[in-house]
């Protein structure tokens, strides 16, 4: 806010970015949270067990207490169905052939993966060694046959209460470390893994992949001149435009001080250039004014795509990296930045 200070446009500010601070969420990329709103009749549970009648058993009361349930005679249908869809929590019949129940709690722990914590509830009898089996293989609670059905319903739920919080919490780790705080997108780390990501999906499915690099030129002549919060407001503002200009399926990332790269799994040769010339535009036009004052920030753009290379060149199957599209990449944006302000270089043309 630029002295002196006109109060209703201070107050105007500081809400204007309490109530964007609030709408904002962090990017799911972990489990199946995004399927998990709570309330006993959205959550998923699977029943794991080998007789038939074990699993209507098990089933029938948390049918009646509202759950949805899906069943499963073997570790590996089940892993098929934890890796098909959402699942809540997973109930493990431990009655008759221990060992294939324990094969089951294990198959499930490991398949699940690392990132996706999966309640897990043995259904034992009241033998302690049968207990103490379920424990050791992965369960994390057990209720003993005969079980009141209203207990077992009232364990699920709250580990499906567990399980939300635990969401919820892990994505707010997520956001801290794979967000840059200033800017909001994704940061340099997670640009360079999710590249090598994607660099790998399109080789084995033969698809394209663009990446564009965006450069704020002059940006350090307007922080001299007006002082580094103007700079933070730009490189925020040209953040958001792009976030806003961008498909669900594109990933934007804060690649340098001046500097937003721009991942575009899939996209058509054809569209690739259209959609960095909007981009351009639009974070020009944002940034043009800042603090009702002109700026003189351009936005250059350097454009590589497995479609796009040198012609007589290397074919698409022979660029070996992801590190070798960032190359080009560069390449093109140094080549637009010598071209003149607000220039959009692709690699190979």
């Amino acid at each position: 806010v630029p002295k002196p200070i006109d109060f209703a446009r201070f107050k105007a500010t500081v809400d204007g970015t309490i109530g964007s601070k609030q709408k904002t969420k962090p990017a799911r990329r972990i489990g199946d949270g995004a399927g998990r709103t709570g309330g006993i009749e959205k959550m998923r549970i699977l029943i794991v067990a080998a007789e038939t009648s074990d699993r209507k058993a098990i089933g029938t009361p948390l049918k009646k207490a509202g759950f949805r349930t899906l069943e499963a005679e073997s570790a590996g249908k089940a892993l098929e169905i934890v890796q098909r869809e959402p699942v809540d929590a997973v109930l493990v019949g431990f009655r008759g052939e221990r060992g294939r129940a324990t094969e089951s709690c294990k198959a499930i722990k490991e398949g699940a993966g690392a990132s996706k914590r999966l309640p897990m509830i043995a259904v034992t009898d009241a033998s302690s060694e049968t207990i103490l089996a379920s424990l050791k293989a992965g369960a994390d609670d057990y209720i003993t046959v005969p079980f009141d059905p209203l207990i077992l319903a009232g364990k699920v739920e709250a580990h499906g209460r567990l399980l939300r919080e635990y969401d919820l919490r892990m994505e707010e780790v997520v956001a801290l470390c794979v967000k840059d705080t200033l800017t909001g997108s994704y940061n340099h780390a997670y640009f360079k893994a999710r590249l090598n990501e994607e660099f790998h999906r399109s080789q084995r499915y033969k698809r394209n992949l663009a990446l564009a690099i965006l450069g704020l030129d002059n940006l350090e002549k307007m922080k001299a001149a007006f002082g580094p919060p103007a700079g933070n407001r730009i490189l925020s503002a040209t953040s958001q435009v792009i976030r806003n200009a961008i498909r669900s399926s594109d990933v934007v990332a804060r690649s340098g001080e001046a500097e937003f790269a721009l991942i575009l799994p899939e996209a058509t040769s054809e569209r690739i250039l259209m959609k960095a010339d909007m981009v351009r535009s639009k974070v020009q036009d944002r940034v043009s004014l800042i603090d009702d004052r002109k700026t003189d920030v351009t936005c250059s753009v350097g454009l590589a795509s497995m479609e796009v290379l040198p012609p007589g060149g290397m074919k698409p199957f022979q660029v070996k990296s992801a590190e070798d599209l960032l190359g080009m990449a560069s390449m093109a944006l140094t080549r637009a930045r010598g071209s003149g302000p607000g220039r959009i270089e692709v690699f190979g043309k």
